[in-house]
């Protein structure tokens, strides 16, 4: 799930990625995160397969689109 909110809704571990990344964000509603939902567990960051997952349809998802333009 993609969610966008305030910076007080991320933990800290999810605040360290987005240091080390080097991204920038500001103001309320701006700040952008992941979180995975799996049955009978409480949602968290997504892990590296679940990372690598999403950047592969994200990829497909914005060659599809392109071909509609």
């Amino acid at each position: 799930m993609c969610y966008f909110g305030n910076r007080d809704e991320l933990s800290s571990k999810e605040l360290k990625v987005i240091k080390n990344l080097g991204l920038k964000f500001r103001g309320k509603n701006e700040w952008i995160y992941f979180r995975s939902f799996e049955t009978g567990y409480v949602p968290y960051i997504l892990d590296q397969a679940q990372v690598v997952q999403l950047i592969l349809v994200f990829k497909q998802l914005y060659m599809a689109l392109k071909c509609f333009v």
